[in-house]
């Protein structure tokens, strides 16, 4: 779970693509059962509180990277969180595709 400075917080979801993103994020049956999925698997990923239950707070849209994200809000705490898939970098700055060969070079001239 990465929390900012603003105090909003983002839940960072593991997604094969951004197609199985974009048709989980539309069906809302879908998008619990996978959110229910994959807590047992990544507990560390979701906030305390999570197991007492969520419901669908709204929609937010990445103007950066013209990408529909939802949020929840947890019933025991009544607080938002952002799910942001694995394909995108912390604050919409680029697709991690996009960043990986940079980042990867940067790594490597760190090290000589």
């Amino acid at each position: 779970m990465t929390v900012s400075t603003r105090g909003d917080k983002s839940i960072c979801l593991p997604v094969e693509s951004e197609e199985q993103y974009r048709q989980l994020i539309t069906d809302n049956d879908n998008f619990r059962a996978y959110l229910l999925q994959l807590y047992p698997t990544y507990p560390e990923i979701f906030p305390p509180g999570m197991n007492q239950g969520f419901c669908f707070h709204d929609w937010v849209v990445s103007t950066k990277q013209q990408l529909p994200m939802r949020r929840i809000k947890l019933k025991e705490t009544e607080t938002v969180y952002q799910l942001r898939p694995d394909f995108i970098m912390p604050y919409m700055v680029g697709k991690t595709e996009e960043i990986e060969k940079p980042m990867y070079l940067r790594q490597e001239a760190r090290t000589i």
